[in-house]
């Protein structure tokens, strides 16, 4: 299963925009064959950038999940 997850995340790696990459890891990945859609799950990585990193900061916790249609 964990290499099939890391396939998915490589071909994501190219489909979805760098940020989401760089700042969310892949959960998990189901297709809705009736509606012929595409659902991915991402969990936000606890990676804040470089600059922020001095700063002293601390998670909000997870917000529910939302469905983006378009980017």
């Amino acid at each position: 299963m964990e290499s099939k997850k890391e396939a998915l995340s490589v071909l994501l790696y190219y489909v979805l925009p760098k940020e989401l990459v760089d700042f969310f890891e892949l959960q998990d990945v189901r297709l809705d064959e009736l509606n012929n859609v595409l659902h991915v799950y991402l969990d936000e990585k606890n990676n804040p950038p470089a600059d922020l990193t001095p700063l002293e900061l601390s998670p909000n916790g997870f917000y529910p999940a939302s469905l983006v249609s378009d980017f």
